[in-house]
């Protein structure tokens, strides 16, 4: 045998109390000249079919509704921690927003600090690029002015050794050999011991 679930009594008990006061309210005192003999039956039918309703799918009903109160609940959450969310991005925006001034300074600071390095590392580099170019054209300079003099006194000790062997030449050519040779023999004679007075 199927047991009652324990909220028909109270049902039972609404009803009863409900019917007194649905009485009174059509009864002469209401003034609508409607009586419990008139409404009676439909309303003991309503009763009859509130009391079935909730007998036979009582469970289902309190289920649907603590599903939907759940689902409900959960979206309730959702929503807030969604609020939430929302209220902390419009405080982070209207703090950014608000130190805005403040930080486009700071931006414009530092690109300013990092274009004035930039532009110090570049000098720097630049002058250090035109030294190195300068030392290697001072070296290149030397050893061109070097090899340039090695070829010169080259140049200048050929051309006096031919002039000279020119001279030199020139000179025997012009000179009376035999004349120089016969009085070269008439001083060594004259030297010698015992030679020609």
């Amino acid at each position: 045998m199927r047991t009652l679930p324990p909220a028909v009594p109270s049902v039972v008990l609404a009803s009863l109390v409900l019917l007194p006061a649905l009485a009174f309210a059509g009864g002469e005192g209401g003034g609508h000249g409607a009586t419990l003999k008139e409404h009676g039956y439909s309303l003991v039918n309503f009763l009859v079919f509130v009391g079935l309703l909730y007998l036979l799918a009582g469970e289902r009903i309190r289920a649907a509704v603590r599903d939907r109160s759940r689902a409900v609940g959960a979206d309730l959450r959702d929503a807030g921690a969604a609020m939430d969310q929302a209220t902390a991005r419009e405080a982070a925006a209207r703090d950014a927003l608000e130190g805005l001034p403040g930080r486009s300074r700071e931006i414009e600071e530092a690109f300013i600090a990092e274009g004035e390095r930039l532009a110090r590392t570049v000098a720097e580099r630049i002058d250090a690029e035109t030294a190195k170019l300068r030392r290697a054209a001072e070296a290149t300079l030397i050893a061109e002015r070097a090899a340039t003099q090695r070829t010169l006194a080259r140049e200048l000790a050929r051309r006096t050794l031919d002039q000279t062997e020119a001279l030199l030449e020139a000179g025997r050519n012009s000179l009376p050999q035999d004349r120089l040779f016969q009085d070269f023999v008439v001083s060594l004679e004259q030297d010698a011991p015992g030679g020609r007075p």
